[in-house]
């Protein structure tokens, strides 16, 4: 049991990291990259950031907090970083 909560607790630092470097490259990339690769690096980022799609490291969470008793959570970004007013 502690082990799955180690393992959760590197999945959430490392999908953090990766969002927070994704969206880092979305506004460094254009700067830094001829136009012909930022853009379509910058709309796939976009897409992958900005909409519904679901994300792989997401899910394995859910199963990791499934087995830990834990409630599933619907989107990392909303879930971890996103204040939500609770009445």
């Amino acid at each position: 049991m502690k082990t799955l909560r180690c393992i959760w607790a590197l999945l959430v630092g490392l999908h953090s990291a990766i969002i927070f470097a994704n969206a880092a490259s979305f506004f460094f990339l254009p700067f830094l990259a001829p136009w012909y690769i930022a853009v379509p690096c910058c709309t796939l980022i976009g897409r992958v950031l900005f909409t519904d799609v679901r994300c792989p490291l997401t899910v394995l969470e859910n199963k990791l907090r499934t087995k830990l008793g834990m409630p599933q959570i619907d989107k990392f970004v909303s879930h971890y970083f996103l204040w939500k007013k609770r009445f």
